[in-house]
């Protein structure tokens, strides 16, 4: 009896890890067996878009699964393994820059060796953001998971046929609107530098700002801004004194609108719609300054009043066709 029971033993000691290393060693895969891989993307939320920080906050839900027929055990219902008891894909998400959330320790299998691994998280992630048309932009935020450690012709991911992926209709930023979203799969390059390509999924999520707080704000006013600088073309030009006194004031204004502006983008090396706007804004507020300095200087003849006068009646109705050109062509054209 003794001598049965010690073999027994050393039997279950031998076979043991045999059996653990096969549970946690990946299956047969390769390029004319693609290891196929289901992925349900539940975007809850997107609650954040950061213009400054080049970065969106989103509250995700994937539920993705796979078949390992090494699993398989004949019988119903679940199972709930803890996650480093068998193999399991190694995902990542390469954008994401940090998370709150709770990963699941264990994964579903049922008789059939069909494995579920769900993932609940919250979090922040990167995305460069193209800010020239700026405030009246659209933006594409990227959400990618990869699967490390495969040739991405090895790995085929499709999306869950059974249920739809989708995105909330009615996000908690104000003052963005989603126009639509998709899905790809396909490979994923992290680097160029003699990289190879993982397979990937990604939730394309197109969304479009709106500008009624622009326009309410800051567009609006600064048009205000703008056309009190052009009064200074309805004062005497004798009184230098009030002609220079609202030019420099609207001019500090439209500089102090440029700060604010700069506050809410990053510091991008190019031109934005509301940039170029400010820009000849300023420009234009300058040439009134000058002109307001100018004028009373050269007025001491008549020919030169007369002279001084002519042009202080033309730029009444120059400036604003000026500023109203400059804004249709940024608008349309830049």
């Amino acid at each position: 009896m003794t001598a049965v029971f010690l073999r027994f033993i050393t039997i279950a000691l031998l076979v043991l890890p045999l059996w653990g290393k096969a549970q946690t060693s990946p299956p047969k895969m390769d390029k004319e067996h693609p290891f196929e891989v289901r992925i349900l993307w539940a975007i809850l939320d997107v609650d954040e878009i950061n213009d400054a920080d080049q970065t969106f906050a989103a509250n995700i839900y994937m539920a993705i699964r796979w078949k390992d027929s090494r699993l398989a055990s004949g019988s119903e219902g679940l199972r709930h393994v803890p996650i480093n008891t068998i193999w399991h894909p190694n995902f990542v998400m390469p954008d994401l820059q940090k998370s709150w959330g709770e990963h699941p320790a264990t994964l579903e299998v049922n008789g059939e060796g069909e494995v579920v691994y769900r993932r609940k998280l919250w979090g922040t992630f990167s995305e460069p953001l193209y800010l020239h048309s700026f405030p009246f932009d659209s933006q594409e935020l990227n959400i990618r998971l990869v699967m490390t450690g495969f040739p991405a012709e090895n790995i085929k991911f499709i999306s869950e046929p059974s249920i739809p992926s989708g995105i909330t209709p009615e996000p908690s930023i104000p003052n963005w609107e989603i126009v639509g979203s998709e899905i790809i799969h396909g490979g994923y390059m992290p680097y160029k530098a003699g990289s190879a390509q993982v397979a990937s999924s990604l939730f394309k999520i197109k969304v479009k700002r709106k500008v009624g707080f622009f326009v309410l704000k800051i567009i609006l006013p600064m048009v205000l801004i703008v056309a009190m600088s052009w009064m200074v073309f309805y004062i005497p030009v004798k009184d230098i004194g009030t002609r220079v006194s609202i030019s420099v004031t609207t001019m500090l204004t439209l500089i102090a609108y440029r700060f604010m502006v700069d506050g809410l983008l990053p510091p991008i090396s190019y031109l934005n719609k509301l940039d170029v706007s400010i820009f000849f804004s300023t420009l234009l507020v300058f040439f009134t300054l000058i002109l307001a300095v100018i004028a009373p200087l050269t007025g001491g003849r008549d020919k030169q009043k007369s002279w001084v006068l002519k042009v202080n009646k033309m730029a009444r109705w120059l400036f604003p066709m000026v500023f109203v050109l400059i804004n249709i062509w940024g608008y349309f054209f830049y």
